[in-house]
């Protein structure tokens, strides 16, 4: 088993070096050679450089002979630890195939992965470093590393975590690149511990987050700022550090949140990224000014001497424009608002400006309250130069001190009037005060006497009354007071600020005097009432039954009352009293009613005519109990089409009663106008050159027509000039124009053209003539092809003879009474059309012959354009293509892209070629080529030659030339640069031949140099 072990172990170290021999031959020939340090080299993350791959250091890589210490895939949680080894066990040999394909982010690893003889990266020597070594060969001579894809992938997780030999090269928490398969963590020594790490524990390789958007300060915003990505906040915290003003270096810190490290391109993953910016400077900024320039204007009054002043300050300077506005310009580096060199104020020059005038102040008009609830009034008079305000109102009726304040107009104050006071800034105010305006009160009613009966006395009420004090017979009463039998004098008085107003007449006291008391009378017998009255109106609707009593009377000592039940009127005797035999009750039963309806009329309903031939109308409605009458004359129910005029009244049948006795409905229906069609424009003949033009005016049925004004009873015929004409429908008509109605139409400045007096025209051009070329079904195609345009000309073609016609319109002519002129066509040329060729080649597209052609077809032929291509076979059937463009590439007779084939070769099943005289054979050796469309050309295009890709497929026993079934075609190229040579060898075929030999050449040394081991 060992010396197995060494055999393969042996045999893979050969197989590296020779790749690195190959690979350095291949740089040497290619001219690819370059500096020491490959462009993979890995570096740790302190920056330390790594060994050289060509020389690795003693320390960092096992001899070549020496096997490489297998790795050990770290058992799962279920599985017991395995005992440490007491010597590193052989590398087991690997089998020759083809290495599995690399397992994905996430997804354990089908197999043990096999270690690679690549030189393992450096590291740096740090005391760390050093004390993290083993001393001895115990447990701590193994480290456990996570293994990782050779390209990680964001959120990629370890694929699996392997116990390896320790060596200078695997520290625990450095990154390296041990072998093709990926990227490798060393995660701690591996001490035979019972907790194995696992997967989850190897940290997880995440995408940095992209840089931070930064921007430079500006004079508008001073300090820099930056914008950070949108990155997950699970994973990564970001600190900051630095400045922001301007020439300031400002730092974002992300650091991985664990267990997540961040991906650094073909580095070892950080667990922190750093992005710094050093922000420009800022050149001078403008200073913006806030004390804005300013003019005073001063002119005293009366003179001419107004003088302007612009302000100043060392930020600018101004000058007076003399146009009523002022410059400035400001001083760098200031600037007005809006990084505005200058500014401009704009102001009133004034000159002249007038004194001081007077004015008198008018005087006010006062108008007290003359009458109770009559308001007091206070007004001034309109004043020139000078305005009044009255406050607070102009009227009322409480007790108000009212003050009117003057405001004189610009250059004016006021000269001192009575009851005026003028004030300091011009104003004048003017106060009165009004007494409050009396209460208007109700006229007191005279105190209500209540009659005596047979056996009480009468008395008198007297109410009291707000705002007044009551005294009767001159004694003063705060609440009602009933008095018995006597005489009483009442006395009403209004209170102070009131007055009774009796329509008008205004008194302080109400005084009703002698107002007598009866005593009872004793005598308590009273005569029974008559029958009451009774109503019985008409009954409206469903109603059968409407009768009812009138008002009762008004009777002393009696009241009427109606019962419910019974409908019986009740008289009942009050006060004592009752009917004979003491009876204080009398009933009377309610009449039967006449049953008379209701009825009332209703107005009709008039439209008036809404169009000419559409006569109003008149609705009479069908109304119950009711008959109508026009003018007396009974009319129906109905629409009644108009004219129609009078009053329509309505009388009630009989059992009805009108309702509305007096109503009347005034009808006045005016008949219809009568539609008339729009006359015809009058359209004037066009003169000749022999005759004048003329305009004939017919008159039009129920309208009258004038000419220029003139009217027109007959048909009336105008020669040369301009005309108005205008038709008016007579009354009663209108103009129906599609629905628009008007009583004239009018058609202006109609124009009659005189004789033109010029009949001849000659024919400026002749007519042109087109000859393409002759198919073989055409001989004789000439044919018109442009007639000149020419005023009064009309061009026609005779189909019989096929001579083009010119001929004379409008009144012309050629010549005396010639009106036609004839074109006869010429003869045919005879020209026939023919194929014109462009290129015409054999070409080989990605190992496939191809037939390259370019045609073109003469400008003037006229036809179709699908061209049929043809392969002329000497012994037998030709190969035929129809409906080709004119350009392009066609794939050759017998050849195939998928699977590729080629004409005099034929594919065997298991995917073999053999040659063959069938498939096209017959074109290898040159073949002629016909191309038609209807004109044809024909010439030989030669096959690619045998020496080129084309031929066929590659021998079986050439193991450079592809698999056995031949070569995988090439996607056809898309521009002619792509077409292969069609002879010669492939382009780079020299450098292969070297490479070829020099590989060769190291293989046979590798077998001498194994043998003489062996042996």
């Amino acid at each position: 088993m060992h010396s197995a072990y060494r055999r393969a172990s042996s045999f893979r170290q050969l197989l590296a070096r020779m790749a690195a021999v190959l690979l350095i031959s291949l740089a040497a020939v290619a001219g690819l050679a370059g500096p020491a340090a490959a462009d993979g080299e890995w570096s740790p993350p302190d920056g330390t450089t790594s060994a050289s791959p060509s020389a690795p250091a003693d320390d960092a890589v096992p001899a070549p002979d020496t096997p490489a210490e297998p790795e050990t895939q770290a058992p799962t949680s279920a599985e017991p630890a395995a005992e440490p080894a007491e010597e590193p066990a052989e590398e087991a040999p690997t089998p020759e195939e083809p290495k599995a394909a690399e397992p994905k982010a996430g997804e354990p690893a089908d197999e043990q992965p096999t270690p690679e003889t690549k030189p393992a990266p450096a590291k740096s020597t740090s005391t760390t470093e050093a004390a993290l070594a083993p001393t001895t060969d115990g447990p701590e001579s193994k480290v456990w590393i996570c293994k990782y894809s050779s390209t990680p992938e964001d959120n990629e997780k370890a694929q699996t975590v392997n116990s390896v030999a320790y060596n200078s090269n695997r520290i625990p928490g450095t990154w390296g690149f041990e072998d093709a398969q990926g990227l490798t963590y060393v995660y701690s020594f591996d001490t035979g511990q019972a907790s194995k790490p696992s997967k989850d524990d190897c940290p997880v390789l995440i995408d940095p987050p992209a840089p931070p958007t930064w921007t430079e300060p500006t004079c508008a915003d001073p300090l820099g700022s930056y914008q950070l990505p949108a990155y997950p906040a699970d994973r990564a915290t970001v600190s900051t550090s630095g400045s922001l003003e301007p020439g300031g270096t400002f730092t974002v810190t992300w650091t991985a949140v664990s267990p997540y490290r961040f991906l650094n391109g073909s580095g070892a993953p950080t667990e922190t990224i750093s992005f710094s910016h050093t922000f420009s400077q800022l050149s001078s900024c403008p200073v913006v000014i806030d004390d804005l320039p300013t003019v005073q204007v001063s002119d005293p009054c009366g003179t001419a001497d107004d003088s302007v002043t612009l302000s100043h300050s060392s930020q600018y300077t101004g000058v007076d424009n003399g146009d009523g506005t002022a410059t400035f310009t400001a001083v760098p580096p200031n600037v007005f608002p809006g990084n505005e060199a200058t500014y401009t104020v704009t102001y009133v020059p004034t000159t002249d400006v007038p004194c001081i005038v007077t004015v008198d102040l008018a005087a006010p008009t006062i108008t007290p309250s003359t009458a109770c609830d009559t308001p007091w009034s206070i007004a001034i008079g309109d004043t020139d130069h000078v305005s009044y305000a009255i406050s607070p109102a102009a009227s009322g009726t409480e007790a108000t001190t009212v003050t009117i304040t003057a405001t004189p107009d610009v250059f004016f104050a006021f000269s001192p009037a009575p009851g005026w006071t003028i004030h300091p800034d011009g104003t004048a105010t003017f106060e009165h005060s009004f007494a409050a305006a009396t209460t208007c009160l109700d006229v007191p009613a005279e105190p209500i006497v209540t009659a005596p009966t047979c056996y009480d006395d009468g008395y008198l009420t007297v109410e009291i009354r707000d705002h007044a004090t009551v005294t009767v017979n001159g004694t003063t009463i705060t609440s009602a007071t009933m008095f018995g039998p006597g005489s009483y004098d009442v006395v009403y008085t209004a209170d102070a600020g009131h007055v009774f107003d009796d329509a008008g007449t205004e008194s302080t006291t109400t005084t009703y005097d002698d107002i007598v008391v009866e005593a009872a009378t004793g005598d308590c017998v009273i005569d029974v009432p008559a029958q009451p009255d009774s109503t019985d109106t008409c009954n409206p609707d469903v109603v059968v039954d409407n009768v009812e009593w009138a008002p009762f009377p008004t009777l002393d000592n009696i009241v009427w009352s109606v019962d419910a039940s019974t409908g019986e009127a009740i008289a009942t005797a009050i006060n004592g009293m009752s009917f004979s035999n003491g009876v204080t009750e009398k009933r009377y039963s309610l009449p039967a009613d006449n049953g008379i309806k209701c009825a009332a009329p209703v107005d009709p309903v008039v439209t008036q005519s809404s169009a000419c031939d559409v006569q109003g109308t008149l609705t009479v409605p069908d109304t119950e109990g009711i008959t109508y009458a026009l003018d007396g004359d009974t009319i129906a129910p109905g629409t009644h089409d108009g004219p129609l005029s009078g009053t329509l009244t309505a009388t009630a049948l009989p059992g009805y009663e009108d309702t509305d006795a007096d109503w009347s409905f005034h009808v006045d229906i005016a008949a219809a106008t009568t539609c008339l069609d729009v006359p015809a424009e009058p359209a004037p003949t066009p003169p000749t050159c022999f005759d004048d033009g003329t305009l004939t005016v017919t008159p039009a049925a129920h309208a009258t027509v004038t000419v220029n004004g003139d009217p027109i009873v007959d048909e009336t015929v105008y020669g040369p000039g301009s005309y108005d004409v205008v038709y008016t429908a007579d009354a009663g008509h209108v103009f129906d124009d599609a629905g628009t109605e008007s009583t004239t139409t009018t058609y202006d400045d109609i124009v009659v053209e005189a004789a033109t007096g010029d009949c001849v025209i000659a024919l400026e051009a002749e007519p042109t003539e087109i000859d393409p070329c002759n198919t073989d079904a055409t001989s004789d195609n000439i044919r018109w092809a442009d007639f000149p345009v020419q005023d009064d000309i009309e061009w026609s073609v005779d189909p019989s003879t096929g001579e083009a016609v010119a001929t004379a319109t409008n009144g012309m002519f050629f010549g005396p009474g010639v009106t036609e002129q004839r074109f006869a066509p010429s003869p045919d040329a005879g020209l026939d059309c023919s194929l014109l060729p462009g290129s015409i080649s054999s070409v080989c597209v990605g190992d496939i012959p191809y037939l390259s052609y370019a045609m073109t077809l003469p400008d003037d032929y006229v036809g179709p354009t699908d061209m049929t291509i043809t392969f002329v076979n000497p012994d037998g059937r030709d190969y035929v293509v129809t409906g080709q463009p004119l350009a392009g590439e066609l794939l050759w007779p017998g050849a195939s892209v998928d699977p590729a084939g080629w004409p005099g070769w034929v594919r065997n099943p298991d995917g073999t070629y053999s040659e063959t005289t069938g498939n096209y054979a017959w074109t290898r050796e040159g073949v002629e080529v016909r191309f038609q469309v209807n004109p044809e050309f024909t010439t030989t295009v030669a096959y690619p030659q045998a020496t080129s890709a084309c031929a066929g497929p590659a021998p079986a026993d050439d193991p450079g030339e592809g698999p056995e079934e031949g070569p995988k075609p090439q996607a056809k190229p898309s521009t002619p640069d792509a077409i292969l040579p069609n002879t010669g060898a492939p382009s780079g075929s020299g450098m292969y031949a070297v490479l070829g030999g020099l590989y060769l050449t190291f293989g046979a040394w590798l077998m001498f140099r194994n043998r003489r081991r062996r042996a």
